[in-house]
């Protein structure tokens, strides 16, 4: 199970979540270069952004994960449906972006 810091002042807690945040940032950045190959380069329709199936089995697998870690599968569901909207969102940018520059 994941565990937090126990942090007794809002600072200490703030501070925490900015350390993680310093994490995730490059992680998320990292994550869109893979979006950039794909609408930029690899996949030739704009139909296949997204991928449907794979995001319903990227939910599945997400949600065991959380469960082995002990959290919330619900709100793992959640966040990620989120962020595959989002990334799904700029890869529809950078899809449309080369399709107009052909």
């Amino acid at each position: 199970m994941v565990s937090a810091k126990q942090c007794e002042t809002l600072q200490e807690l703030r501070d925490e979540i900015d350390r993680l945040d310093a994490i995730l940032v490059p992680i998320f950045l990292e994550r869109v270069q893979y979006i950039y190959q794909s609408g930029g380069r690899i996949k030739s329709r704009r139909e296949e952004v997204p991928a449907l199936d794979r995001v319903e089995r990227q939910i599945v697998r997400l949600r065991q994960l959380a469960e082995q870690h002990g959290g919330s599968a619900d709100f793992i569901e959640r966040l990620y449906r989120a962020i595959i909207h989002e990334f799904t969102e700029e890869e529809h940018r950078v899809f449309d972006k080369r399709m107009a520059e052909r």
